[in-house]
């Protein structure tokens, strides 16, 4: 179920506020799944220079990440700036990605490793080494390795991970706001009165202009598409007794997974379909195409 709703008032984490028509509605957050804009902005055309992923799973693409001590200095695209611990990133990407690194890259962070990870790029080949990261500024990253205090060229820094204890995953999303930069942020806590106020479950607080939220999804509960479910037993009745028992009925009737990548789609009005069907095949085959229907 959908509509168009105009936000009046805010968002206080347990309801939303705002109009559907000419009446005030008040409606709870348990209820939504997706709330996205009538007229969507356009994605600015902006360079991003870092790519970071936080213990919470929130992404962000910023355009600079530097590091004193155990502080992280996020800017973002808006020029808005975040602090937040170390303790809350889980990796930086310094370098835009190629096809021939992605693997690569994706291999290294899904490692057991016994320490911070250093990343390095020569070509489209990555290297990397375990050690503990230090201050990071515009040109330098700070790498001890062996005991030794290494100045890198960040130039040749492709990325960086930090080691976390197992299991060191942060809960609580109750939802992921998208914003026009491509930038995903789990969130904890939100609430909307001249500008969001969002706190994601690793603690970093984000103050930003509803202008730039591209969508809020998965609002309090999580979306599960029920005909990507794999049935753990399927029993078949048929409604009308056939004169013979067709031992392919079974199969033939049993559920069905789409096997092409653009599936054929039936885009017949439904109003014709419910009347057609009903009178030939019955109310099973009506919800079946139902089921396949764009809507």
């Amino acid at each position: 179920m959908g509509g168009l709703f105009r936000f009046a008032g805010g968002i206080d984490g347990r309801s939303v506020d705002g109009e559907n028509g000419f009446r005030q509605v008040l409606l709870e957050t348990e209820k939504l799944l997706d709330v996205s804009l009538k007229h969507k902005p356009a994605a600015p055309v902006l360079s991003p220079g870092v790519w970071i992923e936080l213990t919470d799973g929130s992404t962000i693409v910023a355009r600079q990440y530097t590091v004193r001590g155990d502080r992280a200095v996020i800017m973002l695209l808006d020029d808005e700036v975040l602090e937040t611990s170390t303790r809350s990133i889980r990796n930086v990407r310094l370098q835009h990605v190629s096809e021939a690194m992605t693997g690569q890259w994706s291999q290294i962070l899904s490692a057991k490793l016994d320490g911070d990870v250093l990343v390095v790029h020569k070509g489209d080949n990555l290297d990397y080494h375990q050690g503990v990261l230090g201050d990071i500024n515009a040109e330098v990253v700070r790498f001890q390795l062996d005991g030794e205090d290494l100045p890198i060229n960040r130039a040749k820094v492709y990325g960086l991970a930090y080691r976390h204890p197992s299991g060191d995953v942060q809960s609580g999303s109750i939802c992921r706001l998208t914003d026009i930069f491509g930038s995903h942020w789990e969130v904890s806590k939100i609430a909307l009165e001249k500008k969001l106020q969002l706190t994601t479950p690793s603690g970093l607080a984000i103050s930003c202009s509803p202008e730039i939220v591209a969508s809020i999804a998965s609002l309090w509960g999580k979306l599960c598409i029920l005909s990507d479910l794999k049935p753990e037993s399927v029993a078949w009745t048929p409604f009308f007794q056939h004169c013979e028992n067709f031992a392919l009925d079974g199969q033939f009737y049993a559920p069905r997974h789409d096997r092409i990548s653009n599936p054929i789609r039936c885009n017949w009005p439904e109003p014709n379909i419910a009347k057609d069907l009903r009178s030939v095949a019955g109310p099973r085959w009506f919800i079946a195409c139902r089921a396949r229907s764009p809507g």
